[in-house]
């Protein structure tokens, strides 16, 4: 899995870092961003690429990365022509612009990261048990074959990576995150599963430590003890970010979710301190627009994420710039009447948003409320994850008591941002209205969805939390070192080590360890992956083969490259079932019969049938482990044995797996 890994971190932060570079960046604010830049040009490029015609390969992308650059430094160039200020009038913190004392911070890295990498070992590499494993839940069939599809087509683009699941309507489906794994397969030659498993690794060890450091460093300083504990803590919580390795799996949103602190750190930093010259405010805007649509390519419900953190910090910006003065009451009213204006202005349009067409998939999908509302406010408060898993209570310690040091800080925003998102939750997870609709649609009501924005915010609290226990703890104790960071060193391996044994991240490495390896009690049973091996050796590449996709036949266009007609779970359809699927699916087994089924045989050049074994967990009308719930009414075409006319076994493993050639259409 090596040269995996290192091209995902190159495609990862390479383009990123000469970007910024480029537009003149400064800092820390050249690297945490960097992923969100490398992967918004990638997702941008392939969906230009996809409009031209143009090959998706690693050589054409880098060749489109390499104009950006140019164009980005073109900026840079006309950006001079702006006025500037007299040399010294820059208000801004030598720890803010990511100058700091060298060997202290250095020493901070490597525990921080250390850290990070040793929570990666015990939460996700030790479960998984090798990297051509993966979990089973019921998207990854269609995460798996979009990649396949990207690879197989030469297409990236956004606008048509959809196409893999043959439905009419929209071949729309953000991109970004396959595209980046679809890079590594194609020039690695590696599997689907090992360039996953090396895509959640560096976003699990890179990505995502790397934004919540810029967060913290944005809103505490580049200092040596705020690097330690933001990387320490990043990956300690349960929602986020190791829930959705298992849960989904949601890669697209992972992917997305891990790119937002970056989004949030620019655009806070940034706001903070206006009093720079005019062309860092141009740079910014730049920067965070190209952001943005890496955000959006990835996931576009984070947009929303991110509309709902910003708002308060917004408004508590509004309030400081007028000059208000809240406790003496004095000079309230504009700054009062702004804020009510931009959340009527967001209302409005996020209302107009909710009832767009091309949302409505999205809006309309439905995840009902299962909890009551006190209960809803105790996982959310203790950061348990639904029901998987008990509360986190060493992190709910610390995130109240930063919440308190936030408030002193006057980081008010950062505790209403939290406490937002957790009312969402909240509503989503206990109610039913239409309020509750429209607030949560676009995260399709899905309360692991809005969970997981809380470490976001939960992350710089706990750091000031254990900050200031620590400052407690000196002030309490001569004897405690009153210098340096091995104060906070100590408590955060600490921390790290209680919450690693916790319930929390315990029962999801039970089910991470329990869903990623094929046996008898996965979706793609071991005996059905075999099989599939074989039936790949038969079936001539190309070939259409008419599948039943809930028995595990899902997984052969992506991992054996046989073109099964079905390559995901109805549920994950993006468009509407044609006349086409419908009659695959309910009038296969009468082909003989009907010249009308021939036809469309024909059309897809659909010459087998794939039947494999059918149980609780792969097929039948009980829920099972890994799905939503199968309608089998829907597939009763494709009960297929060799007594059925016109079918002819050609390949079995005795244990209930088959392939069956379609002789009903030739003649």
């Amino acid at each position: 899995m090596v040269p995996p890994l290192l091209l995902t971190i190159v495609l990862y932060m390479v383009p990123g870092i000469l970007a910024l570079a480029a537009i003149g960046m400064r800092g820390i604010r050249v690297v945490y961003p960097a992923p969100m830049v490398s992967t918004a040009l990638v997702a941008f490029l392939a969906v230009v690429y996809g409009k031209a015609r143009i090959g998706f390969t690693l050589t054409n992308i880098g060749l489109g990365i390499l104009a950006c650059i140019v164009l980005l430094l073109v900026i840079r160039l006309l950006a001079r022509l702006l006025p500037r200020p007299p040399r010294g009038d820059d208000p801004r913190g030598a720890a803010r612009n990511g100058r700091a004392r060298v060997p202290r911070i250095a020493v901070a890295y490597s525990i921080g990261f250390l850290l990070s990498i040793a929570v990666w070992v015990l939460e996700y590499a030790r479960p998984m048990r090798g990297p051509d494993n993966f979990p089973q839940p019921y998207d990854t069939p269609f995460h798996f074959s979009v990649i396949a599809h990207i690879v197989e087509s030469g297409n990236g683009s956004t606008l048509t990576s959809a196409m893999v699941d043959r439905t009419a309507g929209s071949t729309l489906y953000p991109a970004a995150w396959h595209d980046m794994v679809a890079l590594v397969v194609q020039t690695t030659g590696t599997s689907i599963p090992v360039a996953v498993a090396a895509s959640c690794t560096a976003i699990l060890v890179l990505v995502w430590p790397l934004a919540i450091l810029g967060l913290c460093c944005e809103l505490l300083g580049h200092r040596g003890r705020w690097v330690l504990l933001s990387l320490g803590l990043s990956g300690l919580f349960a929602a986020f970010p190791y829930h959705f390795v298992v849960y989904g799996v949601l890669y697209s949103n992972f992917l997305s979710y891990a790119l937002l602190p970056s989004f949030i750190g620019l655009f806070v930093g940034h706001l903070t301190r206006l009093r720079v010259p005019p062309r860092e405010h141009l740079t910014m805007v730049v920067v965070l627009l190209v952001g943005l649509v890496g955000i959006g390519l990835a996931q576009p419900n984070s947009a929303f994420t991110i509309v709902v953190i910003a708002l308060p910090f917004l408004v508590q910006q509004i309030f400081r710039w007028s000059g208000a003065d809240v406790r003496a009451r004095r000079g309230l009213v504009l700054p009062t009447a702004v804020s009510v204006a931009l959340v009527l202005c967001i209302a409005a349009v996020w209302r107009f948003l909710y009832t767009r067409p091309a949302l409505y998939r999205t809006v309309s999908f439905e995840w009902p409320p299962f909890q009551t509302d006190a209960q809803a406010i105790g996982v959310y408060a203790a950061f348990g994850v639904n029901d998987r898993g008990p509360a986190q209570y060493v992190l709910c310690a610390l995130v109240f008591a930063g919440i308190v040091r936030a408030l002193h800080r006057r980081l008010h925003w950062l505790v209403a941002s939290w406490g937002l998102v957790g009312v969402l939750y909240v509503l989503t997870s206990s109610t039913t209205s239409t309020f509750r609709d429209v607030l949560t649609g676009f995260w399709y009501h899905d309360s692991n969805r809005l969970l997981a924005a809380s470490p976001i915010m939960a992350v710089p609290l706990a750091c000031l939390g254990i900050a200031w226990l620590c400052e407690r703890a000196r002030s309490l104790s001569s004897r405690l070192p009153q210098a340096g960071m091995g104060l906070e060193a100590v408590a955060v391996v600490l921390v790290a080590g209680l919450t690693c044994a916790g319930g929390g991240l315990t029962f999801q490495r039970a089910l991470l360890r329990g869903e990623s390896v094929p046996s008898q009690q996965t979706g793609l049973q071991d005996d059905e992956y075999a099989f599939l091996e074989r039936v790949s050796q038969v079936v001539p590449q190309g070939t259409g083969v008419a599948n039943y996709p809930y028995d595990g036949s899902a997984y052969a266009y992506s991992l054996f490259h046989v073109n099964v007609f079905f390559r995901d779970y109805d549920a994950n359809w993006i468009g509407q079932p044609t006349s086409d699927i419908d009659t695959v699916r309910h009038d296969l087994n009468r082909a003989a019969d009907s010249p009308a089924t021939c036809e469309v045989l024909r059309k897809y050049d659909i010459e087998y049938a794939l039947v494999m074994d059918r149980n609780a967990l792969n097929g039948t009308q009980a829920p099972g482990l890994p799905f939503i719930g199968v309608d089998e009414g829907n597939w009763s075409g494709l009960t297929v044995d060799e007594s059925t006319p016109g079918f002819e076994l050609v390949l079995s493993d005795g244990r209930g797996n088959g392939l069956y050639r379609i002789t009903a259409c030739q003649g």
